[in-house]
């Protein structure tokens, strides 16, 4: 077998059978850049429409949602074609008369084969991995839209091996079981590695449900699927820019890494009545004390009665003008 490639093959060689399909891998080292000490941080929101939304506003991989979905569409419409035939089969199969038996063992010979399905299966697989891949490159490269010269130093992402749970119907159960979370979570770790991105993991219940502007909790802030509206401060944005934002602020690691959704909402809002009490700084005001001459001072605001010369009443529209 002719292997194309540089240099010779060291250590070992794996012949792997993926459906009818055998694979040789071979394991090499990889040369790993420094850890980044300059740049941003930055938090990395997966989702389903696309690979990612991230902090800053970008999304990466806006194909994924499409490939995903024709995908799961075709394996449950193929399904249920050859589960009728397979039905139709059994039945003929055993059947008292010949004809119907000899056309049993035809329909398993030229309907119900696996080599077209698989091939298909597999090239479907490969373009999903496909647009993970060019997703996770542009963000640590620096490359695409909303990604230019962006050089990321760490990226902070959520827990990817947590249960997602049940969600509202079949279909999406069945979308969402397609996800490829395993290898995205493979593919980062991979990356950051290799060029020195610090990789950080965070608790992420209830973050596309947190205001990014005043920090309130609130499932009712989900008004859509990829909407957020504050019930709070009437905040608008788009729910995995939303999330992506708060997945950086719980870098801190105030919050647990395994704690359970129900304690997760009780400390947002301990977070969220932490930072009523915190007084705020008052506005700029132009209730300054003006020298008018020396050692003396005198407020610009005073009784309705007060009268004001005309160098203070060009001082009071400098203040504010300013």
């Amino acid at each position: 077998m002719r292997i194309l490639g540089k240099g010779a093959l060291r250590g070992t060689i794996q012949l792997i059978k993926k459906l009818d399909v055998y694979e040789l891998r071979v394991c090499r080292e990889a040369l790993c850049k420094p850890e980044r000490t300059e740049g941003e941080i930055v938090g990395f929101d997966t989702g389903y429409t696309e690979v990612a939304a991230l902090s800053n506003g970008a999304f990466v991989g806006q194909k994924f949602g499409e490939k995903l979905t024709r995908f799961s569409d075709y394996c449950k419409d193929k399904g249920q074609k050859r589960n009728k035939l397979w039905a139709k089969a059994r039945e003929l199969e055993s059947s008292a008369k010949e004809k119907d038996r000899r056309k049993a063992q035809n329909i398993f010979k030229h309907n119900l084969g696996r080599k077209k399905h698989n091939a298909k299966y597999q090239r479907a697989q490969d373009s999903i991995k496909q647009e993970i891949n060019k997703a996770i490159n542009s963000i640590v490269q620096g490359k695409g839209d909303g990604l230019e010269g962006v050089k990321v130093k760490e990226l902070v992402i959520e827990k990817l091996s947590a249960h997602m749970g049940k969600t509202r119907s079949k279909n999406w159960n069945r979308r969402l079981s397609s996800w490829a979370r395993g290898y995205i979570r493979k593919c980062l770790e991979q990356k950051c590695k290799q060029f020195g991105i610090r990789l950080t993991q965070v608790n992420a219940c209830h973050s596309s449900r947190v205001c990014p502007a005043c920090f309130y909790p609130s499932k009712d802030n989900r008004v859509s699927t990829d909407r957020v509206k504050c019930r709070n401060c009437s905040y608008e944005g788009h729910a995995d820019t939303c999330a992506a934002k708060e997945i950086l602020r719980r870098r801190s690691g105030e919050i647990p890494l395994y704690a359970p959704p129900g304690k997760v909402f009780e400390m947002l809002m301990v977070q969220y009545k932490r930072g009523l009490e915190v007084p705020k700084a008052p506005p700029f005001s132009c209730k300054t004390q003006l020298n008018e001459s020396e050692g003396e001072k005198k407020s610009l605001y005073s009784r309705d009665d007060q009268v004001f010369s005309t160098s203070q009443k060009r001082q009071t529209v400098a203040c504010i003008s300013q």
